[in-house]
Order: structure tokens, then C-alpha cells, then sequence
């Protein structure tokens, strides 16, 4: 069943988590039949052609296709991997490393279901593709949206690293691409990335209900004779939650925080907590707003903190499915336009009369030393926005004396003498 991702971000702040589900970089050993079986590890195919005219080797740590006739070559993964993921991504070193002539033909790369551990490929046995179309300069490769006819914006020579996202869900998803950021892929397409430049944008699948279960590299009959290397396979399954969140922001305006936020999809979704923090780390939920539950199109929620604390408020969202499961968002924070809490105390000849001035309600504890650092007594209380007062029952002897409040996080000291 195809699910839907939570991905909480604002700027660099995102929320994702993914699971390795292949990988491999030839340096365990020279000989190809080593990554090879019918019961593979996660480090190893299910084939590998070295066919007469188009021999495989571990060449300088990479696996080399020498393609010198007719002959088709391949590589792949037909065993399923370990789950069934909706939102995989798939990166590789590729490089043309000689070519013996200049042509425009294509080697393609799938990723599917109902692969076939030879030559033949069927279109309902993939879901998508990345094609390497050789230009007629030696070495050189641009890569091809089959589906469109068109060929990506750039050429490359020389080693490359390609990433291969591929979006099997029913939801527009979002996902970290190279070099950090933000990009988003549509639902049943796939991006192509070349370094940190993207050549394809949200291609097409050619079988939307094919899943991503398995990969297969094909260098066809006919093809230019060329080395291809390949190197550094990394596959991993970007993981699926309950809903796809856009932005996140807090603002200050006036003495309050504006929060806002936003979703492009939500399935399951019952509610939104706001979880409010004066250090960063100690959060507790200031609000709660109820969710969507199911939708499509984009929505919309803000909640404005009348009580912020003085200096930084830090904010969280916690979402909670119908059946209880929960999804915690990245870290915000905004600086509030508000004074500092300020305290003065009086002492009779049987109490410490505390005066606090807090700009907004909030909680706290008192306590009372003397010069030498003694604490003769302390108290907990709730603050009321505004001035607020209370009582500390100690007979003080004349002299010197201290009274702290801890509160938000913050310390205030103030000194008095009685």
C-alpha cells in the first residue's frame, strides 16, 4: 500500500529518515563472481553478463563493462529487497573511462518489478528509468528522459555521481538532494540529479503501478563500444509518514509569537500539538489543534502564543495519526518583543514580601540566601502576566540578603536589605 511522507522543514530544517537497503563499493575483491548470488546479500547482485564480446571485470575498484561487440551487457538485482518502499533513492558513480567511437546510443538504468536476469526488459516490469545517451564526443554522456524524448540540459565526461529519486506514492514528497536543501518530487515521477545539478524534473513513470522492488542496468546490443565504469552503489528508502508539511515558521508580532504552518497532503492525520520550549530541549504542549484527517490539497494552521517567554521561544509540532502513532517536527524559534521579568522584595520582622513583574504567565521557584550563600527558604509559584506578589514566611536579623527567581529557563537575582 503506497504512504504518504512527512517532511517538516523551514530553510534547512526538514524532517526525513530513511533505511539502507543496498550497497556497494568493489573493494572487498577483484573477482566479479563475488558479487554475485542467487540469494543475495545486500551487497550483491543476482547477475552480472560477461558475455565474449562484452567482458566484466573489477578494474581500480570499479566494475568495468568493456563493450567491444554485439553482444548486450548487464547488471542485476532481481530478489527483492528487504521491504517494499514508495520512495527510494538510488546514487552511483558512473564514468564512459574510453570510447572507441562516437555514437548516440543509450545504456539504461531501471529501477521496478519483474526484472529478468538477462537482456530483456518489459515496460510493465518497470516503473522508472534513467537512460546515458552518448554523445558524439568521445567520453561524453548526457542523460535522457525516455518517456519525454529529451535529453538533459548538460553533457559530463569523467567520473559523475548520480542520484535517482523515484516517487512510487500517491503524494507529492519531499527529500534532501545533493548538496543539502529541499526539493520535492511528484507523485509517480522521478528526479535525476548529476553532482548537485538536476537534469530531469519530476519525469513520468512509465509503469505507475510497478514497484520499486528491484534494479537492473542494461547495455544494449548494438551500443558504441565504450568502458563503463560504475562504483559506490548506495540504495536507500526514504521513509513514509503520515503526512507532507511545507513550511513551519514562528514570527515575532508585538509581544506575541506567530506560528504558521502548512500541509501539501495529510492521510490518517487526527491532530497537531505545538510544543513550546524556553532552552531548546525541556518542550511541553502549549496547544492543540486538530487535523485534517484525510486530504489532497494543500491546508493551512496558525496559533498565536500570548504568553511567549522574554528573549528566545523554541517550537515543535507533534503529530498524532487515528490510530495513535506520533511524528515529531524539527526545532523553530523566535525572539520575542517583551521586557525581562524584574523582582524586588521587602522584609518585615516575619516574612519576605517577593514582587515580581512577568510579561507573561508563567511558572517558576523563588528561594532566599543570605550573604554566605544559605538558602533559608524557597517556594514554587505561578505567575500571572503582569505584577504579581507573595510571601516567604522567615524572620531575618538586619542585613544583606538575595532573592532568585528561576523561571523559563532564566535566572534573576535581585539584592535587598533589611
Amino acid at each position: 500500500m503506497k504512504k504518504i511522507l512527512l517532511l517538516v522543514f523551514l530553510t534547512c530544517f526538514y524532517f526525513e529518515g530513511q533505511a539502507q537497503l543496498f550497497s556497494q563499493n568493489f573493494s572487498s575483491s577483484s573477482t566479479v563472481a563475488d558479487y554475485i548470488s542467487a540469494t543475495p546479500t545486500t551487497a550483491q547482485f543476482t547477475s552480472i553478463n560477461n558475455a565474449t564480446n562484452n567482458p566484466t571485470s573489477i578494474t581500480g575498484g570499479v566494475l568495468r563493462f568493456s563493450k567491444s561487440g554485439g553482444s548486450t551487457g548487464y547488471f542485476a538485482r532481481t530478489t527483492g529487497f528487504s521491504s517494499t518502499p514508495t520512495l527510494i533513492q538510488i546514487k552511483f558513480d558512473f564514468q564512459i573511462s574510453s570510447q572507441a567511437s562516437a555514437g548516440s546510443n543509450e545504456a539504461t538504468f531501471y529501477v521496478g518489478d519483474g526484472l529478468t536476469d538477462n537482456a530483456s526488459v518489459s515496460n510493465s516490469n518497470f516503473h522508472s528509468r534513467v537512460s546515458f545517451n552518448f554523445e558524439a564526443t568521445s567520453g561524453e554522456f548526457s542523460l535522457r528522459d525516455v518517456g519525454a524524448s529529451t535529453n538533459g540540459a548538460n553533457t559530463y565526461s569523467g567520473k559523475q555521481t548520480i542520484t535517482f529519486v523515484v516517487n512510487n506514492s500517491d503524494a507529492t514528497q519531499t527529500y534532501t538532494p545533493p548538496g543539502g536543501g529541499t526539493e520535492s518530487v511528484a507523485k509517480d515521477t522521478y528526479d535525476i540529479w548529476v553532482g548537485s545539478t538536476k537534469e530531469i524534473n519530476d519525469g513520468a513513470a512509465t509503469t505507475a503501478t510497478a514497484e520499486l522492488k528491484q534494479i537492473k542496468f542494461l547495455y544494449p546490443s548494438g551500443s558504441v563500444n565504450a568502458n563503463l565504469d560504475f562504483d559506490n552503489f548506495v540504495i536507500t528508502e526514504l521513509s513514509t509518514l503520515p503526512i507532507s508539511l511545507t513550511s513551519f515558521t514562528a514570527k515575532a508580532v508585538d509581544k506575541t509569537i506567530l506560528l504558521n504552518w502548512a500541509t501539501a497532503s495529510e492521510k490518517n492525520n487526527q491532530k497537531f500539538e505545538v510544543l513550546k520550549s524556553a532552552d531548546g530541549e525541556n518542550f511541553k504542549v502549549i496547544t492543540t489543534v486538530d487535523g485534517a484527517g484525510n486530504s489532497d490539497s494543500e491546508k493551512s494552521y496558525f496559533f498565536t502564543d500570548e504568553n511567549p517567554y522574554s528573549g528566545a521561544n523554541y517550537y515543535k509540532l507533534k503529530q498524532t495519526d487515528f490510530n495513535g502513532t506520533t511524528t515529531v517536527s524539527n526545532v523553530i524559534s523566535a525572539n520575542a518583543k517583551i521586557e525581562d521579568i524584574k523582582i524586588s522584595a521587602f522584609a518585615s520582622n516575619s516574612a519576605v514580601t517577593v514582587y515580581v513583574n512577568s510579561p507573561n504567565q508563567t511558572d517558576g521557584q523563588v528561594a532566599l540566601f543570605d550573604m554566605n550563600g544559605r538558602k533559608l527558604a524557597h517556594k514554587g509559584l505561578i505567575l500571572n502576566k503582569g505584577y504579581n506578589q507573595l510571601n516567604l514566611d522567615q524572620a531575618l536579623t538586619p542585613g544583606t540578603y538575595f532573592i532568585n527567581l528561576i523561571s523559563a529557563g532564566k535566572s534573576t537575582s535581585v539584592k535587598f536589605i533589611k
